[in-house]
């Protein structure tokens, strides 16, 4: 029953065949990135798509890492997921018999592992000499 109303068998979609392939050397494994806030562009494009977010460091064997975006540095840590998940690409195929279009997945990666910032940024400065450092014996 949906809103008062019975609905009935006929308009229940029936199942149809989901085709899901993977690379014959398998997927690749990706790594998420989790952060709080928000990512914005310095200019007023609405999309992040090609831009380089910034600089991601890690030593090798050490689950910490660092993002460094502008002035601003991110510490995290590398954590392993309960299960995996895996990213998807939708494709519609070649109609089937019966002239319906299937639609078909492929699987571009795995991924089992996130990167987890989860503490504010630290604001990078660098050491600034002021000019006006050295007017102090000539001042009288």
């Amino acid at each position: 029953m949906v809103n008062g109303q019975t609905q009935q068998a006929s308009e229940i979609p029936p199942c149809r065949e989901i085709l899901v392939k993977s690379p014959a050397d398998g997927p690749k494994e990706w790594t998420m990135i989790e952060m709080q806030g928000m990512l914005q562009a310095r200019d007023s494009s609405d999309s992040l798509d090609g831009l380089d977010i910034g600089n991601l460091q890690m030593k090798k064997g050490d689950k910490n890492v660092s993002l460094t975006v502008g002035n601003q540095r991110l510490e995290g840590k590398i954590v392993d997921l309960s299960s995996p998940l895996a990213v998807m690409l939708k494709r519609k195929s070649e109609p089937l018999q019966g002239g319906q279009s299937a639609t078909e997945y492929s699987i571009a990666g795995i991924i089992k592992k996130k990167i987890v910032f989860n503490h504010r940024p630290t604001v990078i400065t660098t050491h600034y000499v002021s000019p006006m450092k050295d007017l102090g014996s000539q001042l009288e």
